[in-house]
């Protein structure tokens, strides 16, 4: 006994839309317009359209189109069909269209420089350092029972600990 044909899978318009990254208006209209063939698509009785030729679908909606005209394109590898040109025309435009969202997001203060963080954070580190070396002295000031060999044990803890962090860090390599 034979297994029946399994049917073919089958995406609605808004699947499609989220397959190919863009807004299911965009497929919809696609399908009305003709860019997407008949051949790739089925009408259920109530007027649903199933796409039935994901491929066949997702090659007619980026051959059938002006790549530039639109913000999400296929990666470098699809659609089947591309030429070189197109694929290295298409891979520009991303990183051109990347270099300006990280510039428009620089300027808009989205963005910082790595050297002010990196100077922000240095003198984090300085101040939680210093403020716990003045642990023992504030600690003489709020208990004034202790005794300078109380003290020194406490100051000697904080430094080991201090030390510690660091030949961790530098261990790490996050020295930088």
């Amino acid at each position: 006994m034979s297994l029946p044909d399994p049917l073919p899978p089958s995406l609605s318009i808004a699947a499609l839309a989220i397959r190919l990254g863009v807004r299911e208006g965009t497929v919809r209209k696609a399908v009305q317009s003709g860019r997407i063939t008949a051949e790739c698509y089925t009408m259920d009785m109530d007027g649903t359209v199933l796409i039935t030729d994901v491929a066949g679908a997702e090659r007619d909606f980026w051959s059938n189109q002006d790549v530039v005209k639109h913000h999400h394109m296929p990666s470098a590898s699809s659609p089947r069909g591309w030429s070189s040109v197109s694929r290295a025309r298409a891979q520009l435009i991303r990183q051109q269209t990347r270099k300006l969202e990280l510039a428009n997001r620089e300027r808009s203060r989205q963005l910082v420089s790595r050297k002010a963080v990196e100077a922000h954070y240095a003198q984090r580190v300085v101040t939680v350092r210093d403020k716990f070396l003045a642990l023992p002295a504030r600690f003489k000031l709020e208990v004034g029972h202790s005794t300078d060999s109380d003290l020194q044990i406490l100051d000697r803890l904080i430094r080991d600990t201090l030390s510690e962090l660091s030949e961790a860090q530098e261990a790490q390599g996050d020295t930088s």
